[in-house]
């Protein structure tokens, strides 16, 4: 064990490429200076646990390297396998204290000396403009921005500050400037020169380190994977990575040996075919000489390290394996993401002690894949408003927040979104999406579909079918193939008319009901409608037409009489409409239906609201009973079911022959309902004269006649096949 003086002491640091970028906050950094604190009242060590070290080598050589400083002692150049934060934190505390004001008042050289030696050194060229002082850092990150970071607080030149671009930096620079606001204070110095002397010698004397030196040879991947310590532990990703590196290490050093042994056996007269079986190598390989590694240490460390930085950029450190699973279920077409690790492990694991070209290939592939697919996802599903959605075009933002913020079903398809958005163009993906708010909504939204399992399949043959090569038309046939084989439009009317109550009920799932509604009233009103995601900011608020609190006048009412029959008609999706705000909500109060609709009434009326409201007038009139002009009973809530019926249609139809083949719903007996009081012998459908739009009171429906009433929307059939030219 080391005290941190015999730590530091002749060695510089380097962060390689494999290791996440600096994580900790500021309570970890509290923590520490508080562990200090206790360990200083106590009069006891403080053991802050193993750093894992291993020297840098020359490749050529296997000999240590070392860089000269103006001692004339040689640094040993060692990379931290495991211990960055820590390491590095403390390098931030002893730089803070080798600055101190402290020093000023009661001089101490030696000790702010050993302060400096911790985070820095003299260089052999002394790059800075006095002589024999502390010019160089003792510690270097493979992203230079960080070391240019460090750079700037040890040595507080205002002209080495670089721009703040990536989350370690910015709590590198945070982390550093919470020591300097509030170590005094956390160590209760109280402004005492002889407590702050005290303080930073206890600083250099009682914090140990436990240092594990890795040897040349040592089964490295191996140790780190078991490494049990006070820090973060290993994540899946983590995992991964070390399994790789060590099977990239494993098969450089194969190849080594076969580019090396290859020209002496064919010198010593041994034929290709002998000397592929010796070195267990194809006669293709040995043709080949020299062999290239199919898979290097440098490439996995880059890959990993540009998809763990994105994460980080993104504010998504949390779901790397959520993520990682994902990519994998989509490469290979099963759900991973219970036994991600295993699936990798089995697959790959005897690439450690032997070359598979087939199984090198496929991890080629597979790390390939992590930096492009991790920053689709990311683009998608951070909640930073300024990195949402980037590199989208308008048309693809409008429908993700239609399924992130207006359904709140964002996870719903959460693997097709983030394959798409990877695998095609943005005018291609932003035509998906259309396709994707549709699937969302009427499999999910709509609560067709409850299984998970089906939901995982569904997601998970899509998202390998764009990865294995879909063009945009085929994902848009296979979307329509999976709504129309999960939620048929035979299956959403039988239950949407079935009189199923809907409001704040589950009957539907996140914000459907509102979601519907609002689209509702976007298609048939001039100017914009503001979606608002939380319910006390929207202006637009669900009306009961037939209210929740029935009064008197509405118990006089011929259907509603019987308040328990009332009751279970209130709620249905028939009974609702969107008012114009909160204030023309509450001025409709518990009105009945003539003072809600009629113009001359002093308040607020449907006839003066929104086109969604007008309707309700326009239906509450349709059909007249016993001389009064406006109805709402039992018929017109119907009457208004099947209206949104029509509109489902119209809006949530897909431009696909499979969707629009026309369809045989229930029996019900709205029909009959009308012949009593329609002197007509077509009850086929009635006409809204707001909209000019007919009521279909039959029970066969076409939906192409709603959504392509004029035959302009270009339908394409699901069965179709891409023929040799466009391959082409």
């Amino acid at each position: 064990m080391d005290d941190l003086s015999s730590f530091y002491n002749g060695k510089i640091f380097l962060i390689p490429s494999q290791q996440r970028p600096y994580s900790w906050d500021k309570s970890q950094v509290k923590d520490l200076i508080l562990d200090l604190h206790t360990a200083i009242t106590r009069e006891k060590l403080h053991y802050t646990g193993p750093i894992f070290l291993e020297a840098k080598v020359d490749d050529k050589t296997n000999q240590h390297l070392v860089e000269a400083n103006s001692t004339g002692f040689p640094l040993q150049l060692k990379y931290i396998l495991d211990g960055q934060q820590r390491v590095t934190t403390v390098m931030l505390i002893a730089a803070y204290l080798s600055k101190s004001k402290y020093f000023a008042t009661l001089p101490n050289h030696a000790l702010q000396e050993a302060l400096k030696d911790l985070v820095s050194f003299k260089s052999q060229a002394q790059k800075r403009q006095n002589p024999q002082i502390h010019d160089e850092l003792r510690m270097r990150f493979s992203d230079d921005g960080m070391t240019k970071l460090l750079s700037h607080l040890v040595f507080q030149d205002p002209s080495d500050c670089p721009t703040i671009t990536t989350d370690g930096m910015r709590r590198l620079y945070d982390n550093y400037n919470y020591i300097a606001k509030n170590f005094d204070n956390l160590c209760q110095i109280n402004n005492d020169p002889f407590m702050f002397m005290t303080v930073a010698n206890h600083f250099l004397k009682n914090i140990i380190l436990k240092l594990v030196d890795m040897e040349i040879g040592f089964d490295k991947y191996t140790v780190f994977e078991s490494i049990n310590n006070r820090g973060k532990g290993l994540s899946v990703f983590d995992k991964v990575k070390n399994l790789f590196l060590h099977i990239a290490e494993s098969h450089e050093r194969r190849i080594a040996t076969a580019n090396s042994s290859i020209p002496t056996l064919r010198a010593s007269g041994m034929s290709d075919s002998d000397i592929a079986k010796k070195l267990n190598l194809t006669t293709t390989d040995v043709a080949s000489h020299p062999l290239v590694a199919q898979i290097t240490k440098d490439k996995i460390s880059k890959e990993w390290y540009k998809s763990v930085s994105t994460l980080y950029e993104y504010g998504l450190s949390s779901s790397e394996t959520k993520i990682l699973a994902d990519l994998w279920s989509t490469m290979y077409g099963k759900n991973a993401h219970s036994s991600i690790f295993k699936d990798i492990n089995d697959l790959f694991k005897d690439l450690v002690d032997k070359d598979n070209s087939t199984h090198m290939n496929d991890l080629n592939e597979f790390v390939n894949m992590w930096a492009p697919y991790f920053k689709a996802h990311c683009q998608l599903f951070t909640k930073d408003v300024n990195l949402r959605f980037n590199d989208t075009n308008a048309v693809a933002r409008e429908n993700l927040v239609r399924i992130f913020d207006y359904i709140q079903l964002k996870e719903v398809l959460r693997i097709p979104l983030t394959i798409s958005k990877y695998k095609y163009s943005k005018d291609e993906f932003a035509e998906l999406t259309g396709y994707f708010e549709k699937w969302v909504f009427r499999l999910h939204g709509l609560r067709l579909v409850m299984r998970k399992t089906a939901v995982a399949t569904d997601n998970i043959s899509f998202a390998k079918k764009v990865y294995a090569g879909n063009s945009c038309a085929e994902s848009k046939r296979e979307v329509c193939k999976i709504v129309t084989k999960r939620a048929p439009w035979k299956n959403i009317l039988n239950k949407f008319l079935r009189g199923m109550p809907v409001y704040q009920t589950g009957a539907w799932n996140g914000r459907s009901l509102y979601y519907f509604l609002y689209r509702v009233d976007q298609s048939i009103t001039k100017g914009n409608i503001g979606y608002q995601d939380k319910t006390e900011n929207q202006d637009e608020e669900i009306e009961h037409i037939m209210p929740k609190s029935l009064t008197g006048g509405w118990l006089g009412v011929q259907d509603w009489q019987n308040e328990d029959t009332a009751k279970a008609w209130i709620h249905r999706i028939g009974n609702l409409t969107l008012t114009m705000n909160g204030d023309s909500n509450k001025k409709l109060g518990v009105n009945l239906i003539e003072k809600k609709c009629k113009t001359n009434h002093p308040k607020y009326t449907y006839e003066r609201g929104r086109i969604c409201e007008q309707t309700v007038a326009d239906i509450a009139q349709l059909v007249p009973r016993s001389n009064v002009t406006y109805n709402w009973q039992k018929i017109e809530i119907e009457l208004h079911e099947r209206f949104y019926a029509r509109k489902l249609i119209e809006l949530w139809s897909l431009p696909c022959d499979c969707d629009l083949g026309v369809f045989t719903i229930e029996e019900t007996n709205l029909a009959k309902s009308l012949e009593s009081h329609i002197d007509s012998e077509d009850f086929t459908q009635l006409s809204i004269n707001t909209l000019d739009a007919s009521i279909n009171l039959t029970s066969v429906w076409d939906p192409s006649e709603i959504y392509n009433p004029e035959g302009k929307i270009s339908i394409h059939p699901c069965t179709e096949t891409t023929d040799q030219s466009e391959e082409e």
